[in-house]
């Protein structure tokens, strides 16, 4: 279908040039060779914690976790995907031709900064009554620990939301150098197998945030100094 769609657009093998090819994959090499083991390691981090409470700790816990994790990522999976394919494009159209960003990304971080605000309200006042409404009362203590972690899901919906900046701006490395830093520190949590499990997850939380504000810092210092140039040259 793909295939198809293309020749229906032009595409021709007549027109394919290797040199061209060879050029584009010099000009593109750091996304295979920087990418792709931290992309895995990303991967990794993110179901490491479950994981783990389920060796440390009882597999019901692990349950009560798995389904706070779930429900606090629908912002994430629902909204900052879309986020992410507009900003790649816009971004993408906006640096290859030398132009401002800061004012494309303003109306997507406002709402990014109100939807994670709604969230975090929503869970801090009424999450278990909402966790047991929805799920039966066994699952009220899913609601207790949400409260703990949607602080650490909301950073991250904000932060999740603009990742698209590290290869619409050709600064994958830094993306990979976050990465590799994330793993480490979710790797860490094996070090505090003995505290009690709401210990662990504070813990978590607090590894989650620092992370977080970490690739928000690295976004602001692409923005920062893309903006920067930007104005030197006007």
């Amino acid at each position: 279908a793909s295939f198809y769609q293309s020749v229906r657009n032009g595409f021709s093998f007549n027109r394919f040039s290797w040199s061209k090819a060879k050029y584009l994959a010099n000009k593109y090499s750091d996304f295979p060779k920087y990418s792709l083991v931290p992309s895995v390691m990303s991967a990794a981090s993110n179901l490491l914690p479950v994981i783990l409470i389920n060796r440390f700790f009882a597999s019901e816990q692990a349950g009560y976790f798995d389904l706070s994790k779930l429900m606090l990522s629908i912002p994430l999976a629902l909204v900052a995907t879309s986020f992410s394919s507009v900003l790649l494009q816009r971004v993408s159209e906006r640096y290859r031709s030398g132009l401002s960003i800061f004012k494309d990304l303003l109306p997507i971080l406002v709402v990014t900064i109100v939807i994670a605000i709604a969230e975090v309200l929503a869970i801090v006042l009424f999450g278990s009554d909402l966790f047991a409404l929805i799920f039966g009362e066994t699952w009220r203590f899913s609601g207790e620990i949400s409260k703990l972690l949607v602080w650490s899901f909301a950073l991250n919906f904000i932060a999740s939301s603009f990742t698209p900046i590290f290869v619409a701006m050709n600064r994958i490395k830094l993306q990979s150098l976050w990465q590799l830093v994330y793993f480490a520190s979710i790797i860490s949590l094996v070090v505090f197998k003995n505290v009690s499990f709401l210990g662990f997850l504070k813990i978590f939380v607090l590894i989650e945030v620092l992370n977080n504000l970490l690739l928000i810092g690295f976004q602001s210092f692409i923005l920062v100094g893309y903006e920067r140039n930007i104005s030197s040259k006007q």
